[in-house]
């Protein structure tokens, strides 16, 4: 029989495997909407990378629960490597640094200064 230990430290290990493994896209840009209809309100998460866009939908709820859950994974990244220093939000703020950045190899995407 496989003890639980062992079980957990190969569940830990097939995710640490998926994610370096994952294909992975820039976000440069992320925008939200509000969508009202019959069937109550959706939520719509787009998220940019160069000209290409993915667009989630969520409930209410649901985004909620997502929001908590970056909250706490930035949270968690504070506590090992320090606080993340950012200005405020604003609307209509955009990335410091896009995809076209690291596409073109600049000086400027290696520190994320423009």
């Amino acid at each position: 029989m496989i003890s639980a230990d062992r079980v957990i430290s190969q569940l830990i290990y097939m995710n640490e495997q998926f994610w370096r493994s994952a294909p992975k896209q820039f976000a440069d840009d992320t925008n939200v909407a509000v969508m009202r209809g019959n069937a109550g309100k959706t939520i719509l998460l787009a998220i940019l990378s160069g000209a290409n866009a993915q667009v989630f939908a969520f409930t209410p709820e649901h985004m909620k629960r997502f929001s908590q859950l970056i909250a706490y994974n930035v949270g968690e990244y504070e506590k090992t490597d320090g606080e993340i220093k950012v200005e405020d939000w604003t609307p209509g703020m955009k990335s410091p640094f896009s995809v076209e950045d690291f596409q073109s190899g600049s000086d400027d995407a290696k520190t994320g200064e423009k």
